[in-house]
């Protein structure tokens, strides 16, 4: 990745809706592109190799709403960083 560009991991732990948006701070104002959403709680990740790899929390289940005990361990997950975000797909890694 080049210099000014961001990657935000949110995670929606009420609302299921974790999300991978890059922020590019290259050009006169920010731009923010989705790379992936739908996902359990994103918390962090790294790029390597033309990948994003995500780390799946249980936060949801551990404190939120969902509130129990976490019976699944966390994933991981994998995003190719395609030339078009629409292009992204996600690819389970890990249970």
């Amino acid at each position: 990745m080049s210099r000014g560009i961001l990657f935000a991991f949110e995670n929606d732990i009420d609302g299921g809706n974790g999300r991978v948006t890059i922020i590019d701070l290259r050009g006169r104002r920010p731009s923010l592109t989705t790379l992936a959403d739908g996902l359990a709680e994103a918390v962090s990740g790294v790029v390597r190799d033309g990948q994003v790899i995500v780390v799946e929390s249980q936060f949801g289940i551990l404190f939120g709403k969902r509130g129990g005990q976490a019976t699944e361990p966390f994933a991981l997950r994998s995003i190719a960083l395609p030339d078009t975000p629409a292009e992204a797909a996600v690819t389970e890694m890990a249970p």
